[in-house]
């Protein structure tokens, strides 16, 4: 129970990210520690879903380079369909979290910045770029999208932006709670 934000803004990437951890059977709610958010090679990742599958991906997962050549929306996504996902998957079943079939879905959603380009990652693996200029994932992606939105002509900074969309979410989510994260990942 999560929720992770992005935004381009000036060429830049940033991601956030609460710090909720939910245990549903036990009706446990807790802040925890490690963040979301992460940085790991030329990749910026915000992680909504397990715990395990976000640290496999922040420890374990060597994600392959984005060639110096590859560059827009197009390319980028190209590039993540041919190399990306199919390492993720490779490792992820390695590690246990996935099982490797076609119809084992990634358990969660993350949001990958890398380049100059914000991208999701979906559950079936599928890599998408929304039209707007950010994303949102998890349970409080909807109160994130709003606020986003809401803020669009506003001439605030991108970590203001960014948590005033997850204060949004804390205050209507009972699954999203601070302290919040947020990584920047400059344009190359």
């Amino acid at each position: 129970m999560t929720a992770i934000v992005g935004l381009v803004f000036e060429g830049s990437i940033y991601l956030g990210a609460d710090s909720s951890a939910c245990d549903m059977e036990n009706m446990m709610h807790v802040s925890r520690l490690e963040p979301k958010v992460f940085r790991n090679g030329q990749y910026l990742m915000g992680v909504a879903g397990q715990t395990r599958c976000a640290q496999v991906m922040h420890y374990v997962f060597n994600p392959p380079c984005v060639p110096s050549g590859v560059r827009g929306n197009a390319r980028v996504i190209e590039f993540m369909v041919r190399e990306f996902v199919p390492a993720l998957r490779d490792c992820l079943e390695e590690q246990g979290v996935t099982s490797g079939e076609v119809t084992d879905p990634f358990p969660g959603n993350v949001i990958i910045g890398v380049r100059d380009c914000l991208l999701e990652l979906e559950p079936d693996f599928q890599v998408s770029v929304n039209i707007e200029p950010w994303a949102a994932a998890g349970t409080g992606s909807a109160y994130c999208l709003g606020a986003l939105f809401a803020q669009k002509d506003t001439l605030l900074d991108p970590v203001t932006i960014i948590g005033n969309a997850l204060d949004a979410a804390a205050t209507y989510s009972m699954t999203v709670r601070p302290p919040f994260t947020v990584e920047r990942l400059p344009n190359d």
